[in-house]
């Protein structure tokens, strides 16, 4: 059988590369611009809605047990907390910079939060909001036009995808099953903005203060379980299966639950190929059984951040 090597296809593409010069924005990634800035803005805002001390964090399993450092598991589960507050920060303040080269000022939006009566229910949401900016930025590089800013969307992405592997611990005790067949979901703006309480929705919490970007070149931004494509509305719906091996139905709204969701600019599409969004309710007692013992290993995780 003959082996094609792929260096020579991709030197000839490196050669005929139509890139985007200069890679600084412009005010086609302004609305896109906008919309990081806010959803990044909320998880940095909720971090400093709620103030943490070793005693907030007394209901998590072992959190007197001493760790390697010589503090107990609850104080450094403080100390984490608070760096990914500082995380979040320094994720909004790259936006605004990217915002500041185009003269733009950032949204100016009054957020709600989902309920942290305890440490255990602030971890909770923690996880929900970084799996969920995770998605988002991965859904938001399509939609911006300067390859700076799909650099730091893509960072952006493993930072929060990075968290919320962490916290994922508490919410079940096995994060990455054998058997998937999709990479990390993918939420474009349009999902992300509406209301619910599954991972991949924020539309509760943001009041409405930032409209959703459009795609680029008039098109529509879809998500399937390995590639994301591209194209106008006639082309997506004559051909809802261009991208994924399983078989994909156009809806057109979110139905809460329903099995593989993938989001589009302008819908929804599910696929029977890929998992359906996790729910979450913002009560401990929602999780499953596994929890306490998740929730033992997130504190251990915390340790590896």
């Amino acid at each position: 059988m003959k082996v094609t090597s792929f260096l020579p296809l991709a030197l000839a593409s490196a050669a005929t590369a139509d890139y985007v010069c200069p890679a600084n924005p412009s005010m086609t990634d302004a609305q896109a611009i906008a919309y990081g800035y806010t959803i990044q803005g909320l998880i940095e805002s909720y971090y400093h809605s709620v103030p943490v001390n070793a005693s907030f964090f007394s209901d998590i399993p072992m959190a007197s047990m001493m760790a390697s450092n010589g503090m107990t598991m609850a104080k450094n589960t403080v100390t984490n907390v608070e760096g990914l507050g500082k995380q979040a920060m320094l994720g909004a303040e790259a936006l605004m910079m990217m915002g500041g080269m185009l003269g733009l000022s950032p949204p100016k939006c009054s957020f709600t939060y989902p309920m942290a009566p305890n440490g255990t229910a602030h971890l909770m949401n923690a996880f929900y909001l970084e799996a969920t900016l995770c998605g988002a930025f991965i859904g938001l590089a399509d939609y911006f036009q300067s390859p700076t800013l799909n650099s730091l969307s893509a960072r952006l992405a493993a930072e929060h995808g990075i968290h919320a592997a962490a916290l994922q611990a508490m919410m079940q005790p096995v994060g990455f099953m054998p058997s998937s067949t999709t990479l990390t979901p993918a939420f474009t703006p349009d999902m992300v903005m509406q209301s619910g309480m599954e991972v991949g929705m924020l539309g509760s919490y943001l009041g409405g203060c930032v409209k959703v970007p459009m795609a680029p070149c008039g098109g529509m931004v879809a998500f399937g379980p390995l590639l994301s494509n591209l194209t106008d509305q006639s082309a997506m719906m004559s051909n809802s299966t261009m991208m994924a091996s399983g078989s994909m139905t156009m809806t057109g709204s979110m139905t809460s639950g329903a099995p593989g969701m993938v989001a589009t600019a302008s819908g929804s599409m599910r696929s029977t190929t890929q998992s359906a969004p996790a729910v979450f309710t913002g009560e401990a007692s929602s999780l499953n059984a596994g929890a306490g013992v998740g929730a033992a290993a997130l504190v251990m995780a915390f340790q590896m951040i």
